[in-house]
């Protein structure tokens, strides 16, 4: 192994540490969902049909409800069982550092490695920002997996692809957000019909007709596929994680996870100046940079699908300035090892200077809070 070589995986490790260290928290059963998502996992498995009302109300049990997480539930219950809920953390952490590599190493095969690395420190703040164990996590791992994927689309064949609609029978049944399966699918199925090279690449549109059928396969049928759009018509009260950017900042005020979001936002926008610059305007890219920022500045919940996916995309913009960096190793020139080591640092440092209660505060663990006041 050359030295570069090493150098490249002892910073992907650090990264990975520190991402993981961000999001090893101790759960409080208190005030999370993860209690509920046990008990559903536990009757489902016991019998139990899929829940079709608000099985936990006191006041309105009777009341419709679609439970479009309930495959999230039982893997939730099993882990549990035979790991508890230290395991549980453990599970989550890694799920969560699985589905940051694959959106890193996606950027990395069209970036630079010092690019990739100092970019995804500075959206770090940002996509730790949801360290709950919610199913949600599942959906960020199949973007990461669907976009990993098709970005080596050139160098994929049918009985590669059929792997995408499999993975949407489990979406389906895992979180709301499966409808982003498709979505990514038909992103690339769309560059590929303005290219005009859609009869060549036609197991891409046989992937994308089957990840779209298949989403029926869930207990409510087709009701379960439109559930995304009407989630939000009878919510019944405001919930923080579901309100805007603006509408925070002028009830809360300094709201931490706001600041880094806006800084992440704003390196993406300076990438889309350098790719202006440069004359070249990826399609992909820019669809990908409008939904997830609509989806980061309508709902804070958000702001952890919006830091995976700027990385791979604020990295493929900056590398448009200097291609030659792609194929440039650290061992070649000591001046980009020293670059990215002390930029990695001022990067750590000024994420905390920004708000040091922020993080010293952080109750860092694995299992259970044994004290809940």
């Amino acid at each position: 192994m050359r030295v570069g070589d090493k150098f490249y995986f002892l910073c992907l490790v650090f990264l990975l540490l520190i991402f993981g260290l961000l999001l090893s928290e101790r759960i409080n059963l208190a005030t999370a969902d993860l209690g509920r998502h046990l008990k559903n996992g536990e009757m489902i498995l016991q019998g139990r049909e899929v829940f079709r009302t608000n099985f936990y109300s006191y006041t309105y049990p009777d009341f419709p409800f679609l439970n479009h997480h309930w495959g999230s539930g039982v893997i939730f219950f099993l882990v549990n069982k035979f790991f508890g809920f230290t395991g549980l953390s453990v599970f989550f952490v890694c799920i969560s550092i699985l589905t940051f590599w694959l959106f890193f190493d996606t950027a990395r095969r069209n970036s630079s490695f010092g690019t990739v690395f100092l970019t995804s420190l500075v959206l770090l703040p940002v996509i730790a920002y949801r360290k709950e164990i919610r199913p949600e996590m599942f959906s960020y791992l199949f973007c990461g997996v669907f976009l990993w994927t098709l970005w080596r689309i050139g160098r994929l064949n049918g009985k590669q692809l059929v792997i995408l609609p499999l993975l949407q029978l489990l979406w389906v049944n895992l979180h709301v957000y499966f409808f982003l399966g498709p979505f990514i699918i038909g992103i690339f199925l769309l560059k590929k019909i303005i290219e005009g090279k859609l009869r060549e690449d036609m197991p891409l549109g046989v992937a994308f007709l089957l990840s779209v059928l298949i989403c029926v396969v869930n207990p409510a049928g087709i009701q379960g596929v439109l559930q995304p759009l009407r989630i939000f018509a009878n919510y019944g009260y405001r919930v923080l994680e579901n309100q805007t950017v603006f509408f925070i900042d002028k009830v809360l005020g300094n709201y931490v996870p706001n600041l880094y979001f806006k800084i992440g936002f704003g390196l993406l926008a300076v990438s889309w100046l350098a790719a202006l610059w440069k004359k070249h305007l990826s399609l992909i890219g820019l669809i990908l940079t409008l939904f997830v920022s609509y989806l980061g500045w309508t709902a804070v919940r958000n702001f952890t699908i919006f830091g995976y996916f700027a990385i791979p995309i604020i990295t493929a913009n900056f590398s448009l300035i200097r291609p030659r960096l792609l194929r440039l190793t650290f061992d070649e020139d000591i001046r980009i090892k020293f670059f990215v080591l002390s930029s990695a640092f001022l990067i750590l440092f000024g994420i905390f200077a920004l708000n040091t209660g922020y993080w010293t505060g952080k109750k860092i663990g694995w299992g259970l809070e044994k004290k809940v006041y």
